[in-house]
């Protein structure tokens, strides 16, 4: 029996995976021990003695002669016998979501084909973490990234998928938005706790209360926990800033300094003598950070105990009543009837004599 020759083959392309079924014509098939895809072999059911139907094998990308074996020899390779093994890419036909914060952790399904053996995923050249789910789905978290579109590529042995416009990802800036402040006010020496709440505070770099930089601790996405810092009197605003910007001033953001003069609403003692020693205890509001306290223009010692309490010893001082004032970084204390002391002048005072009786010659 003359050995198989090979006059077309049908289809004559297919992708380096193998598995396309391959319709050989020919003659001479009868008895057919065997066929290949140029050195590989491939499993083949015999139809006749002019056609086979073979399963191309898997294979490297470019052209092979397809083969046909009996016991008188293989089929000479002609150009009607070959086969165009073409590399299969995968192919992204679409992103969701589109978009996703630059700070990243936005959960994308990515949906396409020829995902199976997928080597890697990339967004705008960045490799990310992927779940291969099937052969046309993969998931991704997006890492973080700069304002602006990317595109999403996923690779396999075969190569990476081209860029089109369908893969794109757009990342979108994250500027952190203030929409209110607990309290809104408190005291130019600074010190208030405050809650701000607003979005995008992931990541925060800074808070200013104007521009007084602040502690923070940022406890979530939506809400900051400040310290406010010593300022001026008046409005600030506070404002949060991230790696996406700082937010826009607002009437939600905004925080009233306010001049905590010292008030003096009490003392525990309020007369001694002109040479002064006298421990006064002062009560009122303000007194942390107060830096004098004068009796009249006496400048007095004193150590403050807290917010609402001097412990004071009164200075010397000519007899007579004078106010208590008590100074701090936003002023001094008005003047009030609750703050004067009187200082009593020591007159002698006769408590005995001895003799009591002498002549009228004195002596």
């Amino acid at each position: 029996m003359p050995k198989p020759n090979v006059s077309g083959i049908s289809p004559s392309t297919g992708p380096t995976t193998g598995g396309t079924l391959v319709t050989i014509t020919g003659s001479n098939f009868a008895g057919a021990t065997g066929v290949a895809f140029g050195p590989l072999p491939a499993s083949f059911p015999i139809g006749s003695d002019t056609r086979i139907v073979a399963t191309a094998p898997p294979a490297g990308a470019g052209t092979v002669d397809v083969q046909v074996a009996n016991n008188d020899g293989i089929s000479d390779p002609v150009p009607a016998d070959q086969y165009l093994y073409t590399s299969v890419l995968p192919v992204v036909t679409s992103v969701f979501p589109t978009s996703g914060p630059t700070a990243g952790g936005t959960t994308v399904t990515v949906s396409g084909q020829n995902f199976t053996g997928a080597t890697g995923v990339s967004m705008g050249g960045f490799a990310v973490a992927a779940t291969v789910d099937s052969d046309s789905q993969i998931r991704v978290t997006t890492p973080a990234g700069l304002a602006g579109t990317v595109d999403v590529l996923v690779s396999t042995p075969n190569g990476t998928s081209t860029p089109c416009p369908a893969d794109q990802f757009l990342y979108t800036a994250s500027v952190p938005t203030v929409t209110s402040v607990a309290p809104a006010s408190g005291p130019t020496s600074g010190g208030t706790i405050v809650q701000i709440r607003g979005t995008n505070f992931t990541g925060a770099t800074g808070v200013a209360f104007g521009g007084a930089v602040a502690q923070f601790t940022v406890d979530s996405a939506t809400q900051i926990t400040a310290t406010a810092p010593a300022n001026g009197a008046g409005t600030v605003d506070v404002r949060v800033t991230n790696a996406d910007g700082t937010s826009a001033p607002v009437a939600a953001d905004r925080f009233l300094y306010q001049t905590a003069v010292p008030t003096v609403t009490s003392m525990t003692v309020t007369s001694g003598p002109t040479a002064g020693g006298t421990q006064v205890i002062l009560r009122g509001t303000n007194f942390q950070g107060v830096m004098a306290v004068a009796f009249g223009d006496a400048a007095a010692g004193f150590t403050v105990d807290s917010n609402t309490q001097i412990t004071v010893v009164s200075p010397a001082h000519a007899a007579g009543t004078v106010d208590v004032l008590v100074t701090n970084g936003d002023g001094t204390s008005v003047p009030v009837p609750a703050d004067q002391f009187l200082y009593v002048a020591a007159v002698p005072v006769i408590t005995g004599l001895a003799p009591n009786a002498g002549p009228a010659a004195g002596g």
